[in-house]
């Protein structure tokens, strides 16, 4: 059951005996899709749905991502690793994620055309970016660049 993806186990929660299968079966074939629609419209019905799609994504939600992935058979997470690539791969060609994009450097350009030199080092410092750090004079040992008078 473990193994089990996560509609796989809401449809064993809902469908747990060969009995149960039996009758949604004989009932179709008796009253026809339209009565069982009908049943998950009623009050009964929609709490007990509600209340199985709940411990099913708590259950599922309780174990860690790494966790459910070092179950995965070396197939699976080579299945899954394709998946995700092809998947990325479709995301980074499709128009829509170029306009995005596109749209983001355009805002950030004109954010950065309408900034002086002056705040943008500012930025810089105050985001954690590393600040120059004064050198000492090699005229004066000891020192630390020109000098206030």
């Amino acid at each position: 059951m473990r193994d089990l993806l996560l509609h796989e186990r809401l449809f064993a929660k809902l469908m747990v005996t060969d009995r149960t299968i039996e009758r949604l079966v004989d009932g179709f074939e008796r009253d026809g899709f339209d009565r069982f629609v009908e049943s998950l419209a009623e009050p009964e019905m929609k709490s007990l749905v509600t209340r199985a799609v709940n411990a099913a994504v708590v259950n599922f939600l309780r174990i860690p991502p790494a966790e459910r992935l070092r179950r995965f058979s070396p197939a699976r997470r080579a299945a899954l690793a394709d998946t995700l690539g092809d998947w990325l791969v479709r995301v980074a060609r499709d128009g829509a994620t170029r306009d995005a994009m596109v749209t983001a450097v355009d805002r950030l350009l004109e954010a950065a055309e309408r900034r002086t030199w002056v705040t943008c080092w500012d930025w810089f410092r105050r985001s954690g970016w590393p600040s120059p750090r004064p050198t000492r004079s090699p005229a004066r040992p000891g020192g630390t660049g020109s000098r206030r008078r």
